[in-house]
């Protein structure tokens, strides 16, 4: 349906185009360009109309929860690291555990790192005094 929208419309363009092209030059060329931009003022406010009226199928109004706890671990764990890549800190694997608190935020409590690195080194890039790191080495 959509598809015959535009379809229609790109072809009211091109006729549109070739009869500006066609039309005569001198006295009336000021009124066949007045009545071909008024015609395509037309095509485009019905075909802008007839589109507000589709139902595009599968888009969901409304709003989404964006409070899930694994969706903000795993962007923790990517920024995590990112930061001790950064810094040519060696891990096999990152650990983030979170909490989601009453009024619905959601809060990192640990990050547990497996590196051979010291934990002074991986403090200092990725630490925090709001949630602990814990280094294994290993």
């Amino acid at each position: 349906m959509i598809g015959a929208f535009i379809s229609a419309f790109c072809v009211g363009c091109i006729v549109l185009g070739t009869l500006y092209i066609l039309a005569p030059k001198g006295n009336l060329s000021k009124a066949a360009s007045y009545a071909f931009s008024l015609a395509f003022l037309c095509l485009v406010l019905f075909t802008v109309g007839k589109l507000q009226n589709i139902d595009f199928p599968g888009i969901k109004e409304g709003s989404e929860d964006y409070s899930n706890e694994r969706l903000s671990a795993a962007s923790a764990q990517m920024i995590f690291s990112e930061a001790l890549a950064s810094q040519k800190i060696n891990f096999s694997k990152i650990t983030v555990f979170t909490d989601k608190s009453q009024s619905g935020g959601i809060s990192i409590t640990k990050v547990l790192v497996y590196t051979d690195a010291s934990y002074e080194q991986v403090n200092s890039v990725i630490g925090s005094s709001i949630y602990e790191v814990v280094v294994v080495n290993g």
